[in-house]
């Protein structure tokens, strides 16, 4: 038979801690650093007392909190389609082969509207 030796010096039948464990939640976490502010870590470290939770159950606590309440992130697409067109007008300035020289020359597809300035009556150089 295969024993367990667990940390309160008792040895158990591993059958009967499977049996035990099977209703228990296993998690695997990664243990990593951070840096905080001293003032951050004081109050953190306050705050943990008062709740009477560790330091590091308060910072899983607030990530998972930020986790839930921000935006969920967007896988971005795989391939990236072109729009479909829109028209733009009744008149297509396109039409023509020659529209980059007319374009140059002055000559656009649009009708002008007159630019005029007024002066305003008393002001004279």
């Amino acid at each position: 038979m295969l024993y367990t030796f667990l940390r309160s010096s008792v040895f158990i039948n591993a059958s009967k801690l499977t049996s035990i464990l099977q209703g228990c939640n296993i998690y695997i976490m990664t243990r990593t650093q951070i840096q905080l502010p001293d003032l951050l870590y004081k109050q953190a470290k306050q705050l943990a007392e008062v709740r009477e939770i560790s330091l590091a159950e308060l910072v899983r606590n607030g990530l998972e909190y930020m986790l839930r309440v921000s935006a969920p992130i967007v896988e971005p697409r795989k391939e990236w389609q072109l729009p479909t067109p829109r028209k733009l007008g009744s008149l297509d300035p396109f039409q023509d082969e020659q529209w980059r020289a007319d374009l140059y020359c002055g000559h656009v597809a649009e009708e002008s509207t007159g630019y005029s300035v007024k002066r305003k009556k008393g002001l004279r150089k």
